[in-house]
């Protein structure tokens, strides 16, 4: 049998990472980005990684429990709706 080749293995990672909260984040992050760039992304990693330590707190030891990965997220896209219900 053969092996399922580069391009399997291609789309193979393409479903990991769309399955993955680094994907969400990636996208998350392009949206800050274009609404106000570095300035507006810094706050916002700030603000979601105080609701992520305060709701879900983590040792760093081991994977970070999904639960906080997708605070983190979930906490992104809170202050992207926010920034957009300012207009900024």
């Amino acid at each position: 049998m053969e092996s399922p080749g580069p391009d399997a293995d291609r789309a193979s990672e393409e479903a990991d990472y769309r399955a993955s909260g680094e994907f969400l984040q990636d996208v998350v992050e392009t949206r800050l980005i274009e609404l106000g760039g570095q300035p507006l992304l810094d706050p916002a990693h700030d603000y979601a990684g105080s609701n992520a330590d305060l709701l879900h707190p983590w040792d760093g030891i081991g994977d970070e429990p999904e639960a906080r990965v997708s605070e983190y997220i979930a906490s992104l896209w809170a202050y992207i709706e926010a920034v957009e219900s300012r207009g900024e």
